[in-house]
């Protein structure tokens, strides 16, 4: 029974993992767009990753 109780809460923690790092850069590319927008200028090298750094 432990075993059972320990992989599903190892696959829960891998779930929310996975989902956070999603939000997470989603959230980045929302910033970068936003601050784009305020400071009126687009950078033409960013990448998906960029999105990670805020």
């Amino acid at each position: 029974m432990p075993d059972f109780f320990l992989q599903n809460n190892i696959d829960n923690l891998s779930k929310s993992a996975t989902t956070l790092s999603k939000l997470g850069i989603f959230a980045g590319g929302v910033c970068i767009t936003f601050y784009s927008l305020e400071i009126g200028y687009f950078p033409q090298e960013l990448s998906v990753g960029d999105g990670v750094l805020f």
